[in-house]
């Protein structure tokens, strides 16, 4: 079975030049990764690189890329491919979409349409819509061939998702910290038809990526916000990362949130402090430190402990300080919405259910991870950040299952998690429930001959798990 993982253009992609690989992935659980094409399509250079690339129907590779002013050519071609020119691009213009057949070897065309493209999606006709920074949403048929729409143009397009009968962009509001804050942002949906405008509005916190999930008419969004959070003993504030995970109708409207805790202690806002000791049920706090009568505070257990003669409820201290992030979704071929993070932590918030909702029973619950060896747990580790990925329930945001992924190295004390990213990454999953996930890696992979690190791609069985690297 031929699988091509959507993935591997934007992961494989070095720095100076395009690399593309084909690969036979996994006719069974214990098959191993077999490259079957590998190609550079650039030159040498620090502009080169894939941003997006799908699979269509037929089997063709299509990618979104800079390619600079390089003329890519098929093995043996004396001269390379005459470019297709649409949205008033040149033969030097940079950002192309490339087509190649199944097996990767042989480039089918050459389209350049802007100065950038930052994402691809395509739609159950196979047409491409990419995210074409400030050249906005160009919408080409699959041959690529035909310019079929653009939408914002002068705005910076960076991500684009399609489903259903829907595609929706996301501008963010600081271009050149885009990767990493790029403000709420600007959310726009169309109809895929016609890119007539359906609904338009704000992000979230720092949004980083949105996803369409079309049978629950559910868009979500994740990524991030920056806060400070009193320790236990009252001694002071630590600034912390708080990932966040959001779903919305199509109209803009707040279906879940999921993650997100407020650093504020006290249940009708601000943080409260112990003038002398108390006892709360099996609960004792010291004079002068932090009282927890919000189940929502982040370094809440969200277990109660007991009440206040005033009637609130008090929650012992968690440490759930290790910063994180939400990076990627991905609506997966299952059915399921799947979201990549990053925690520089084993005390992360991820290690419980994420839903903020009162009327849930246990909302705060410990949540057990699909688990594997010293590669999925983060095991004596620093503040490197390493991945977490979960599979959700995209109507409901209930987390599924999920797991956690990172390197491993040998310290004084033992096995050490080290650093696994995918800020530059991205997620994939197949019919069967399959993640495939590229990211980079700190020394410590899984691998033959101990990498120092680099690039790496990732697959896990469906239940999270297995893998292969």
């Amino acid at each position: 079975m031929k699988v091509y993982p959507r993935f591997l253009g934007r992961l494989l992609a070095a720095a100076s030049c395009l690399v593309v690989f084909a690969a036979t992935l996994f006719a069974d659980e214990d098959s191993p990764w077999n490259l079957s094409a590998a190609s550079y399509l650039g030159y040498a250079g620090n502009t080169d690189e894939v941003y997006g690339l799908r699979v269509l129907a037929d089997g063709t590779i299509v990618l979104a890329a800079q390619i600079g002013d390089a003329q890519p050519r098929n093995p043996g071609a004396s001269e390379p491919l005459e470019p297709i020119l649409l949205n008033g691009a040149t033969a030097t213009t940079s950002g192309a979409v490339l087509r190649l057949t199944s097996d990767g070897r042989t480039i089918l065309s050459v389209t350049r349409i802007a100065d950038q493209v930052r994402d691809l999606e395509i739609d159950a006709a196979d047409n491409l819509y990419v995210a074409a920074g400030t050249a906005g949403l160009i919408k080409l048929n699959p041959q690529a061939d035909t310019l079929l729409g653009v939408r914002q143009a002068g705005q910076f397009v960076k991500r684009v998702t399609v489903g259903g009968a829907h595609v929706a962009t996301l501008v963010p509001d600081n271009v050149a910290t885009a990767h990493i804050t790029p403000g709420p942002g600007d959310i726009t949906l169309y109809t895929t038809a016609d890119l007539t405008e359906s609904a338009a509005f704000r992000g979230f916190r720092h949004t980083l990526d949105i996803a369409l999930h079309a049978p629950s008419e559910t868009l979500a969004l994740v990524g991030w916000r920056q806060a400070n959070a009193w320790q236990e003993d009252g001694s002071g504030v630590l600034p912390v990362q708080i990932a966040y995970l959001r779903g919305m109708d199509f109209a803009g409207n707040v279906k879940w949130d999921a993650y997100d805790w407020t650093v504020e202690s006290n249940i009708n806002g601000g943080n409260e402090f112990t003038s002398e000791t108390i006892t709360v049920g099996s609960l004792t706090i010291p004079a002068g430190f932090i009282l927890i009568t919000n189940p929502y505070f982040l370094n809440s257990s969200g277990q109660a402990a007991g009440q206040l003669p005033d009637g609130r409820t008090v929650y012992p201290y968690l440490n759930n300080m290790a910063d994180t992030r939400g990076y990627r979704l991905t609506v997966g071929e299952d059915g399921y919405l799947y979201a990549g993070f990053e925690a520089a932590g084993g005390n992360h918030i991820f290690r419980r259910r994420g839903l903020r909702d009162p009327e849930l029973e246990n909302f705060r619950a410990f949540t057990p991870q699909a688990g594997g060896d010293l590669f999925n747990s983060f095991i004596n580790t620093g503040a490197g950040h390493k991945t977490v990925i979960n599979r959700y329930d995209a109507a409901t945001g209930e987390k599924i299952r999920g797991n956690l992924f990172n390197t491993l190295v040998s310290i004084a004390s033992g096995p050490s998690a080290n650093t696994l990213r995918m800020s530059q990454g991205a997620l994939h999953v197949d019919a069967q429930s399959r993640l495939y996930f590229g990211g980079a890696a700190a020394s410590g992979l899984p691998l033959p001959g101990n990498p120092l690190g680099g690039d790496v791609a990732t697959q896990t069985s469906p239940a999270l798990r297995p893998r292969h690297q």
